[in-house]
């Protein structure tokens, strides 16, 4: 049987419903409450998305996302090296592409190989655009959040387009490991500032990649975090609840 007949299409990756939260609205359409199960996730366009905090993903994740074709070849032939020396598959070397289409393998060798061919496919069918746009939407981020625009919600209490630098930088850090990580839901969520920091000096030692200015990146640095209070706050209850009720008898 051939490797590439068990690989699913990648237009899977656009068509696969992902579980959206319910929003109660009032009559003019403000935000009333929030309804989410296990997974949180509002979808953001990626237009919507300031570039600076694109940036802040790509320093964090796949500084080259716009170079190459999907794979890090150097970072392949250093995970083999270390694969090798290790005797089994200890780490990684993905691109963002990859690891769109990485969750549905186990961590072997032969799920590699088929997680280079899915991304080279995904690379082919869609612009680095849709892909960086899929990819926000996404990833988690800690706690029952996934994508960028559900976390700068949870973390920050705003929509991704009013993020600054020093919000996107420590969004953009938790991804390496957001249960530990997070901020409010993580179980070190002192290293939430480690990993801000680790984005922001990337995005210095490649300034000629990102642009952005040391200026800009001091100034993120010495931006106090104000996160948004764990309380849950219900505008107008008794609606909301009436609302939630008639949704759970459907």
């Amino acid at each position: 049987k051939k490797i590439g007949d068990a690989l699913p299409s990648p237009d899977q990756l656009i068509e696969r419903s992902s579980d959206q939260s319910t929003q109660i609205l009032d009559r003019n359409g403000n935000l009333l409450y929030t309804v989410y199960g296990d997974e949180n996730r509002e979808f953001i366009p990626l237009d919507k998305v300031p570039e600076h905090t694109k940036k802040a993903l790509l320093a964090a994740e796949d500084a080259e996302f716009y170079q190459h074709k999907g794979l890090d070849y150097f970072g392949i032939m250093k995970a083999f090296f270390q694969n090798l020396k290790g005797g089994k598959v200890v780490r990684g070397g993905s691109t963002l592409t990859q690891q769109l289409g990485k969750e549905a393998y186990d961590r072997t060798l032969s799920r590699k190989i088929k997680e280079a061919l899915i991304t080279m496919q995904v690379e082919q069918t869609f612009t680095k655009d849709e892909i960086l746009q899929m990819y926000m939407n996404e990833v988690f981020l800690g706690g029952v959040n996934y994508g960028f625009q559900a976390a700068a919600n949870s973390y920050f209490g705003k929509n991704v387009s009013e993020l600054t630098l020093a919000e996107s930088a420590l969004i953009a850090g938790l991804i390496q490991s957001p249960s530990n990580y997070a901020p409010i839901f993580g179980a070190m969520p002192e290293m939430a500032k480690v990993r801000q920091n680790y984005v922001l000096d990337q995005l210095e030692q490649k300034q000629r990649i990102f642009g952005v200015s040391k200026e800009d990146i001091e100034s993120a640095r010495d931006e106090e975090l104000v996160y948004k209070s764990s309380r849950i706050d219900i505008k107008s209850p008794h609606f909301v609840f009436y609302v939630k009720g008639l949704l759970e008898e459907e």
